[in-house]
């Protein structure tokens, strides 16, 4: 379950705590890039947060390091790469946070499919990130990558279980050090305000390009905050007023299961058959014969790119909300 949480002051003690409710909620003696954020953040009239998000140590290492894990290596993963080198690029946080791809049933040494890897080539362009993010060779999900990353980020519930699921069989007496850095990337689709999603010039946390396909197709992503703040009021038995939100909105709210993104799914790849699969090499392309298909196709497409966007962009403010308050500005 996801949680809408009013922004509250925070003591000194609590600030040191890495969970979202406590990371970034209070002012103290901050530098004034962080009391602006912390302003735009408290101006929104609730904040998302997952229940409970992952610990960052930023004292553990200077540069967070970030695996994202999805099924074959071939497309989840390495889209989330590319839109994090984008987006934290684009927020100027690109040398202290750094990301590479794998799957959990990938073929380690195996390359993408020729047709496959010049059909993602294509997308890559349209959405400015680096082709030849699918000209690597896939890389398998290893047990000791939770030792080498910081957060392993998951593209779906399913492929989170899957790493937990192996990590308990070879660390079955210490879960809580591992378990506290996984995540599942979804888990930040909410993260981000849609003031703060929206909002431009430097504080923005979208280049325009993404800002704007964002702007049009953010309804159909995720739940508005005036739908989880009626959906609160009706299930506490109170009465929404004039325009869906509640008078006084409660200091969290359950967001109700209908609301929820399962995971981030990828459209079926032509000839594999389901939009999730997990066997064998796509290799027949994104694109489709029939036109018909293909514009359903490429619609299908853009809305997993758009979900990653939000995602992503959640994650790299979360990141950046749980730096230290004295961290430096010259060290982004």
């Amino acid at each position: 379950m996801a949680a809408v949480t009013l922004p509250a002051a925070a003591s000194q003690q609590a600030r040191a705590s890495r969970s979202y409710s406590r990371c970034a909620v209070s002012y103290g003696a901050t530098p004034p890039r962080l009391q602006q954020r912390r302003r735009r953040r408290r101006a929104a009239a609730v904040v998302w947060a997952a229940a409970e998000l992952p610990t960052v140590d930023w004292t553990r290492r200077s540069v967070q390091q970030i695996l994202f894990v999805d099924r074959t290596d071939t497309v989840r993963a390495r889209f989330a790469v590319g839109l994090l080198e984008r987006i934290s690029g684009w927020v100027g946080c690109s040398r202290v946070v750094q990301s590479w791809p794998c799957g959990v049933d990938a073929e380690a040494g195996s390359s993408i499919g020729w047709s496959t890897q010049a059909s993602l080539f294509s997308l890559a362009a349209s959405w400015q990130l680096r082709p030849h993010l699918f000209t690597s060779p896939r890389q398998r999900f290893e047990e000791d990558d939770i030792d080498r990353f910081e957060l392993i980020v998951c593209l779906d519930s399913s492929i989170q279980a899957e790493v937990l699921k192996q990590l308990s069989a070879v660390r079955p007496a210490e879960p809580i050090a591992y378990t506290r850095h996984i995540a599942c990337l979804h888990d930040f689709l909410m993260y981000v305000s849609d003031e703060d999603l929206l909002a431009s010039g430097r504080s923005a946390s979208l280049d325009r390009q993404l800002r704007g396909l964002v702007r049009l197709a953010l309804p159909s992503l995720r739940p508005s905050a005036a739908r989880v703040a009626a959906a609160a009021a009706a299930a506490a038995g109170g009465a929404p007023a004039a325009g869906g939100m509640p008078a006084q909105p409660p200091a969290s709210a359950v967001v109700p299961d209908y609301m929820l993104t399962k995971g981030i799914q990828r459209p079926a790849l032509q000839g594999s058959g389901s939009g999730n699969s997990a066997s064998g090499d796509e290799s027949a392309g994104v694109g489709s014969s029939s036109s018909g298909d293909r514009w359903e196709r490429s619609e299908q497409w853009e809305r997993m790119v758009l979900l990653l966007t939000l995602c992503v962009a959640g994650l790299v403010r979360y990141l950046l909300d749980c730096r230290p308050d004295d961290s430096p500005d010259d060290q982004l």
